[in-house]
């Protein structure tokens, strides 16, 4: 397994594992960090984004790396299901933000993005 898969892999469990200690009632934000698109533990943390996004909790994904690849339009015939997953997060409340320096790697322009997902901004301090 290489590392980046493997790191993917640790990312999402240790996410779905601290995650349920926060109250969803309390309004803690849920933060899902994908940095594939493609595994099976990357759907399992979709689903539960929209199990806890119903319950009332407010949830953010953030793409990285591969999983930016979601985001453009010019992915909808390769990632169709995947893009039908993340509009309807966002319509029902979601925040979705992508990496800046991702989309430049992988050579995707802010203006092909899907509508509503957001750049995120570094803060430099």
């Amino acid at each position: 397994m290489n590392r980046l898969k493997y790191f993917s892999l640790i990312s999402i469990f240790c996410l779905m594992f601290l995650a349920p200690g926060a109250d969803a009632g309390n309004n803690s934000y849920l933060l899902i960090n994908l940095i594939s698109y493609t595994t099976p533990e990357s759907r399992k943390a979709i689903e539960y984004a929209k199990t806890e996004l119903q319950k009332g909790r407010p949830v953010i994904i953030y793409l990285e790396e591969g999983s930016v690849m979601v985001a453009a339009k010019s992915n909808a015939r390769q990632f169709k299901d995947q893009q039908q997953h993340l509009t309807e997060l966002m319509k029902n409340g979601a925040i979705v933000a992508v990496c800046p320096h991702c989309l430049k790697r992988y050579r995707i322009n802010s203006s092909d993005l899907l509508s509503d997902i957001q750049i995120a901004e570094l803060i430099q301090r």
